[in-house]
């Protein structure tokens, strides 16, 4: 494992939303809500998180595209929750983000490799940098409320 991505609310920017540092899952779910379609690991992940405190995740839209679930939530159809890695994209498409909690939704990111497979030149290329990581928080990974500039 490198790091835990968590997952942060997206909402339009002239949304009542958009003004608060930290939004609850109940609050969010009041809104229309925009996601990835069925198996995404991101959906599957999400109705899993929030199902013992908030039932069944009641779908507006969905998308095969995160691209598209944010210009769909930065046009004003409604709002989502993406991994923290796509903050940068969200907010180039116009919408904001915002930390998310109750309940918290992270998931781990890592390297999983097969004992005894051998790996093509590049993917072993990758495999020693990644592994050579000694420090994830170095990497300035994107922050909620951060500029899409500022990575």
């Amino acid at each position: 494992p490198f790091y835990a991505d968590r997952f942060v609310a997206v909402v339009p920017a002239d949304c009542p939303l958009a003004e608060l540092a930290e939004v609850r899952w109940a609050e969010l779910l009041k809104e229309s809500f925009i996601t990835l379609q069925r198996p995404s690991a991101v959906r599957l992940l999400l109705e899993e998180s929030i199902a013992a405190q908030h039932g069944k995740l009641q779908v507006a839209f969905e998308s095969h595209q995160l691209a598209t679930v944010g210009r769909m939530v930065a046009q004003g159809l409604g709002v989502s929750a993406v991994p923290s890695l796509c903050i940068q994209q969200m907010q180039e498409l116009g919408a904001r983000c915002i930390a998310l909690s109750a309940p918290r939704v992270e998931r781990r990111v890592g390297l999983l490799r097969l004992a005894g497979h051998e790996l093509s030149s590049a993917a072993q290329a990758l495999s020693d940098v990644l592994l050579h990581v000694t420090d994830w928080n170095s990497l300035n990974l994107p922050q909620v409320g951060s500029a899409p500039d500022e990575h």
